[in-house]
């Protein structure tokens, strides 16, 4: 727990059209106060301004647009005004201005409206978003502001297991050695973590344990899927006896077909087929190669052509954004130039006040230290006033050469663009006309199929086609003699083979039924390692709950918790419930004083360890009598029905405030 404690007590806080509050100041002092006020009269905005001051937030989480951080006027969003928060606290000022932006679209007057924007302030110093959020979270982060703040938060809105992380925190550093000590089932728990987390490895055990029994559920199924597959088998060293005679006997067969296709004028025939087709083949090569050699010296052309186009034109694109960047900033100038002389008229155009005092300073109107009569304060306004047009011309002068200066490089700059874009259209112009010179030269080429050399080859080759044909129509009788006698012994051969096939495989499924068999055994060792090894976790768990709830509950006056719920079956399911002295749970038999009674006393003690002091705002505090004893600074919200306007009571002063 902290030893040193930060106080972010609240001085005072200050709303301006804030959620239809349009001017209230809360003066504490660092002190507790009671707010009183009828129903929607403003007072849970107060606790809505805080939380928005430093997270952009309402208490229900919500942004500025969906919590409605505008002022409504019968019904109607007041537009154009600043909706203002602004808290000092012991030892800081917060200070955020959400407004409304408006611009003017150019060569028009009229002002659109564009978005929001928000000011920071810290001690009164205009800080950038990201700074200002940064500072904040120095202070307190949005998580234990919420904790620190909201009195349901930690019992009812936080997850159990971030209260259940917070709680052991809390409790303080423990030993695994500690908790076993004693315990001979738990010795165990170090060896079966085995360097993991302790969720790491129940999520692996159970990942386990759900495939371990899913492989044990599916195995018999697999055993007789195996079993349905065992075929008959007879007579299986006859038909590999009969494959060897019958494979033989094939083969010479398979001899003579190859002989009779081999024999004769056909094979002398098909030879000079493939010489013919070699010379065809070899003019389609020189014929191509000719025309490679043609084109090559346009297509190089053409490449370098293209090349420089390229270049041309990203040359072109460049000075495009170039001319495009210098006319921005020319248009800046300009703009900058029309301000400034707009000043500097006003600035001539400045008098003296004649209504100056002697006891009124004429430049801020403020009481002076020392008299200064009218003649001195004329002077002085004059020479001020000297100085300032003097400074204003200037800057004139300066932005006006500036101006002069960019016009010359938008001149010099449009000059090359439009040297580029001739040279880019003569270079299209050259590409274009080497195209059409390739596309005429290939129109005239004739076809290599069409060239008579090729055609005189191709009537040589359909002659020697033809008398192939006759020649073959003879050997085709005699091959398919064989070849039926080939296909008849391949019959016969396939039977047997089948026979053997059938013993292959039925030796492959009984040896998957024995090992599918080990499988179960191997399976179910395993199961039950994985379950005794969740069993030792469950009981650490236990144990350690049991440990972490003794010394959790020695931390808060009046409030108990619930760290683990045995189950029917004698198992242990963690919780983090939120009890009352009396044992009742937190989100079952509390009522709502009760509830705000155990939240502030969470709160204190949880003030005490992060060591820091946040105001507390209490909502529906009618309903408490007294709240516990504690070292916050309470803001108590009570609906009062009769207070249409909110009404303030400090409580240690007892006064009514405005």
């Amino acid at each position: 727990m902290s030893t040193t404690k930060t106080n972010m007590l609240l001085r005072d806080m200050k709303l301006r059209n804030f959620k239809g509050i349009r001017s209230f100041d809360l003066e504490l002092n660092e002190n507790s106060a009671v707010v009183y006020g009828a129903n929607e009269s403003g007072k849970t905005t107060l606790n809505d301004a805080l939380t928005y001051l430093l997270f952009d937030k309402d208490t229900q989480n919500r942004g500025p647009l969906k919590f409605g951080i505008k002022t409504l006027v019968d019904g109607q969003v007041l537009n154009g005004v600043e909706h203002t928060v602004e808290a000092t606290f012991c030892n800081v000022k917060l200070k955020k201005i959400y407004k409304e932006n408006y611009t003017k679209k150019r060569g028009t007057n009229k002002e659109n409206f564009t978005g929001h924007t928000v000011d920071y302030f810290i001690d009164d110093v205009p800080k950038g978003s990201g700074e200002y959020k940064g500072e904040v979270e120095k202070i307190v982060s949005e998580e234990v502001f919420k904790m620190l703040t909201i009195p349901n938060y930690f019992a009812e809105i936080m997850h159990w297991t971030d209260r259940r992380a917070m709680l052991v925190m809390l409790a303080g550093d423990y030993s695994v050695e500690e908790i076993i000590a004693n315990k001979i089932e738990l010795q165990r728990y170090p060896e079966i973590l085995d360097g993991k987390t302790e969720d790491d490895r129940v999520t692996i055990l159970k990942g386990l344990k759900k495939e371990y029994k899913k492989e044990i559920k599916g195995i018999p199924e697999r055993i007789d899927e195996n079993t349905l597959l065992l075929k008959d088998v007879e007579g299986f060293e006859e038909a590999e006896k009969q494959i060897e005679l019958l494979t033989e006997r094939q083969s010479k067969i398979k001899g003579k077909i190859q002989q009779v296709k081999d024999g004769g004028i056909v094979a002398e025939l098909r030879n000079q087929i493939t010489e013919l087709e070699g010379k065809q083949i070899a003019l389609k090569n020189n014929h191509a190669s000719n025309q490679s050699n043609e084109f090559e010296e346009l297509e190089k052309k053409k490449a370098e052509l293209r090349t420089e186009l390229s270049k041309v034109t990203n040359q072109a694109n460049d000075l495009a954004n170039d001319l495009s960047n210098v006319k921005f900033k020319q248009s800046v100038s300009a703009k900058k130039l029309e301000g400034i002389k707009e000043g500097l008229k006003k600035l001539r155009e400045s008098k003296p006040n004649e209504d100056v005092g002697e006891e009124l300073c004429a430049m801020c109107g403020q009481p002076t230290e020392a008299e200064q009569s009218y003649e001195e304060y004329v002077e002085g306004f004059n020479a001020k006033k000297a100085t300032e047009i003097k400074a204003d011309e200037g800057l004139v002068a300066d932005i006006e050469a500036d101006i002069v200066s960019l016009q010359s490089e938008i001149d010099r700059i449009t000059k090359e663009g439009k040297e580029l874009e001739a040279r880019e259209s003569e270079l299209k112009k050259e590409i274009a006309g080497i195209q059409e010179t390739i596309n005429n030269q290939q129109r005239s080429i004739t076809p290599v199929v069409e060239t008579e050399e090729y055609k005189a080859i191709d009537v040589e080759i359909s002659t020697i086609k033809k008398k192939i044909e006759n020649e073959s129509e003879e050997q085709s009788g005699r091959i398919k003699t064989l070849q039926d006698e080939v296909d008849k012994i391949q019959a016969e051969i396939d039977a047997h083979k089948e026979i053997i096939d059938n013993k292959k495989l039925n030796d492959q499924y009984n040896q998957r039924i024995v090992e599918l068999r080990e499988e179960i055994d191997s399976y179910t060792d395993k199961l039950e390692e994985v379950e005794n090894d969740l069993f030792i976790i469950e009981k650490f768990v236990r144990a350690r709950s049991e440990y972490i709830t003794g010394v959790v509950n020695t931390k808060f006056d009046g409030v108990e918790f619930r760290m683990f719920k045995e189950q029917v079956n004698g198992g242990v399911d963690e919780c983090c419930d939120v009890l009352g002295k009396n044992g009742v749970a937190y989100s079952e038999g509390m009522n709502n004083a009760q509830r705000i009674q155990i939240g502030v006393r969470i709160i204190d003690t949880l003030s005490k360890h992060f060591g820091i002091s946040l105001p507390l705002f209490i909502d529906n505090r009618e309903s408490v009598t007294k709240l516990p004893e504690n070292d916050l600074q309470t803001i108590s919200l009570v609906v009062s029905p009769e207070d249409k306007k909110l009404r303030v009571e400090l409580e240690q002063e007892e006064a009514v405030l405005a």
